[in-house]
């Protein structure tokens, strides 16, 4: 940590195929930039409305645990048939078509309110190593589901954030609550759903307003829509709120179904 001293813990192997991996790197605090593979830079996003127009702080944080996996796959591939969710991770050696074992640096469990601001107040920074075997379902899974999230983001339908606040329920939550609450969830859209398609045969099949209140329909709308934008307002979840816009929309043709409405126009 003095003068800038910086230590690498490195693999080594022949000259001709290597390419340097930073796996751990200690940078003094004198330097103001550049975390390798140990330290990330986030944008610090704590600063108030009145520093809109002032340049980008960037901060360095440290990444407090690291975790190796050697991906287990023992498959030999046919050299032109190398599955496409594999082969951007095969370092193949050119002159013999042979590949090396895929190194897996896993930050999936890593979360951002865990890194480590660094500033002058810092005087030690924690260091957990893990290294360790990992199937290849498991490795793919945490390859696809981390596509997954930053395509989310870059459409803007999974905020800054999200992703962790989802894997902090995996991490910290009790799993069988966390089944129940997703057998619950299930449960509940199927018979929503089953609800919304009796709702919708009754109307369609339904040729006479007797016993039934045109008003009371205009009214469940009404209300129907009150509630929809009270949940978009206070940021619901997805799945709530495409519950609740569905019924808004059925309870919509209701009105049309119930009220014989017609549009002319004079001239």
């Amino acid at each position: 940590m003095r003068d800038g001293v910086q230590w690498n813990l490195e693999f080594l192997r022949p000259a001709q195929d290597w390419e340097l991996e930073r796996l751990l790197i200690f940078l003094s605090n004198s330097i103001p930039h550049g975390l390798g593979w140990a330290g990330k830079m986030v944008v610090d996003e704590t600063q108030g409305d009145s520093e809109d127009d002032k340049p980008v702080e960037w901060v360095s944080y440290w990444k407090p645990n690291i975790t190796i996996n050697l991906v287990d796959d023992f498959t030999r591939y046919p050299h032109n048939a190398v599955p496409p969710n594999i082969a951007p991770y095969l370092n193949v050696e050119p002159s013999t078509g042979n590949y090396y074992p895929s190194v897996f640096f896993n930050e999936f469990w890593l979360l951002r309110d865990k890194l480590i601001q660094i500033n002058e107040t810092v005087t030690e920074l924690p260091l957990d190593l893990e290294v360790g075997p990992i199937s290849v379902t498991k490795w793919q899974l945490f390859l696809q589901i981390d596509q997954s999230f930053q395509i989310h983001r870059s459409y803007g339908s999974m905020l800054e954030g999200e992703a962790d606040e989802l894997k902090r329920v995996f991490l910290e939550g009790n799993p069988y609550l966390l089944a129940i609450t997703m057998v619950v969830s299930l449960l509940h859209s199927v018979f929503d759903f089953l609800a919304f398609k009796n709702d919708i045969q009754f109307w369609n099949k339904n040729k006479s307003m007797e016993g039934l209140s045109a008003k009371s329909v205009v009214v469940s709308f009404i209300c129907q829509l009150i509630v929809f934008l009270y949940l978009l307002d206070n940021d619901t979840s997805w799945m709530i709120l495409a519950s609740s816009g569905i019924g808004c929309c059925i309870e919509f043709w209701k009105i049309g179904k119930a009220m014989h409405i017609e549009v002319s126009s004079s001239y």
